[in-house]
């Protein structure tokens, strides 16, 4: 063996190891997303106003804006209720109207 690939086995570390600093970097990281997701979920409006500039300059400041926003919690208490999952599915789907009504 060379020197390199003694370097290179030195380093190794046992696959309990490799698997520990796994879990502990998936845990930083769904900490990290659970945090910027709160962060965002609270600044929302701003945040969608915010991505509204480009349309707003497209379109015109002298036109309306006509963009449905759901709140996010609007949105979340709908996905959650056996209702909203029919509403979607009828909505958004209309050809499944027929065949999906009782």
């Amino acid at each position: 063996m060379s020197a390199t690939d003694d370097d290179i086995e030195a380093s190794s570390a046992p696959l309990i190891e490799h698997l520990a600093e796994l879990r502990t970097r998936l845990i930083r990281s769904v900490i990290g997303f659970a945090i910027m997701f709160v962060i965002c979920f609270y600044f929302a409006d701003k945040i969608f106003d915010f991505l509204l500039i480009p349309y707003q300059w497209a379109v015109g400041e002298n036109q309306e804006l006509r963009l449905i926003f759901t709140a996010p919690q609007e949105l979340a208490a709908r996905m959650r209720s056996p209702e909203g999952d029919h509403a979607n599915a009828l909505t958004n789907r209309p050809g499944l109207a027929s065949a999906a009504a009782p």
